[in-house]
């Protein structure tokens, strides 16, 4: 189990590094309208959103909401 980071914020190539690190896969990877290009807006793991710190599975996917301009 790890602790999830906040990503919220942070750009979609630092978050992929983060969960790399953390040994957590990426899923699928939605855009939604936003002023800050691929920035984090929302993480979910099983149809579940993820809250900071929660603890999830390594090798865990996740799918991220990204903004777009």
């Amino acid at each position: 189990m790890v602790p999830y980071p906040d990503l919220t914020g942070s750009t979609l190539d630092l978050a992929k590094r983060q969960l790399v690190a953390l040994d957590l896969k990426i899923n699928t990877i939605q855009y939604r309208p936003y002023v800050a290009h691929d920035a984090i807006l929302e993480s979910w793991v099983n149809g579940e959103r993820i809250e900071v710190r929660q603890s999830i599975s390594k090798g865990s996917g996740v799918d991220l909401i990204v903004g777009k301009l």
